[in-house]
């Protein structure tokens, strides 16, 4: 029995030791994993987690923009087709509000342009008429042509001859194919005795269409003077006021005055 006490008190040996310090590493390796697992994790999740919901919040943010856009285009939609079926109707005061809303956000669109300017020339506003008709871009060929014409007539109406004459011009330039510049422009070299220009263009008129019997006899009298000598002073001396630079209205008129034997205005024209 003392030998067995003896062997039961001795110290540990080399090989309990290492096992008893491997378990207590692997021990303490456990603690550590479980301390700091979680933490760990979570400090690499979060900045993931708040970047996507970062980014979902950005999405519905653009998708409800994008909403609201399409929905604020459809009411400008449907205010330009009002308008302009106002405008047709000649209710003039109706369509106003509702071109002008829509020229707020589309401000070259040519349509709605013509049609304001046209309110403003019924209501007796040459200038804001003109101002809307100006902002029709050359680029939109039909209706720049359009454009340049209206522009031309109310410059015709106000007298002023050549910057008329530079619209019509250009309405053609932009529309060859319109019809409407070339009759006025007619009118104009046939007022300032201009024969080739009228021999141009009633050829241009003749291609879109046949001429009328007027038209047909100016076609043979063309080397005459066409129109009656007071009428012809009528709108030089019109056209020489408004621009006094206008070269071509002035030779005009003073071949008027010669015709009409009112040598005594040569002096002042």
């Amino acid at each position: 029995m003392g030998s067995r006490g003896r062997d039961r008190r001795r110290a540990p040996s080399s090989a309990d030791t290492g096992n008893d310090n491997a378990d207590a590493a692997s021990g303490a390796a456990r603690m550590v994993r479980s301390d700091n697992g979680p933490s760990a994790v979570s400090g690499v999740n979060r900045p993931r987690l708040f970047k996507m919901l970062g980014l979902l919040g950005l999405l519905l943010v653009v998708l409800v923009l994008v909403r609201v856009e399409m929905r604020r285009r459809a009411r400008l939609k449907q205010d330009l087709e009002q308008g302009l079926q106002l405008a047709i109707a000649g209710q003039y005061a109706e369509a106003m509000p509702l071109l002008d809303r829509y020229l707020e956000t589309y401000p070259d669109d040519p349509e709605p342009l013509l049609y304001r300017g046209q309110i403003a020339r019924e209501q007796g506003d040459a200038a804001a008429a003109r101002r809307f008709w100006h902002r029709v871009p050359d680029e939109a060929s039909q209706m720049g042509g359009t454009a340049r014409y209206l522009e031309g007539t109310l410059l015709m109406e106000n007298g002023q001859g050549r910057d008329a004459m530079a619209m019509l011009s250009r309405s053609v330039e932009l529309n060859p194919a319109y019809l409407q510049p070339h009759e006025r422009l007619l009118e104009i070299y046939v007022a300032q005795m201009r024969r080739a220009d009228v021999r141009r263009e009633l050829e241009a008129i003749r291609q879109l269409r046949p001429w009328s019997l007027e038209e047909l006899v100016l076609s043979v009298t063309v080397s005459q003077r066409i129109i009656g000598v007071d009428e012809g002073i009528s709108r030089m001396e019109q056209f020489v006021a408004a621009d006094p630079d206008d070269t071509m209205s002035a030779m005009a008129l003073a071949r008027y005055y010669l015709d009409a034997d009112r040598l005594a205005c040569l002096l002042y024209t």
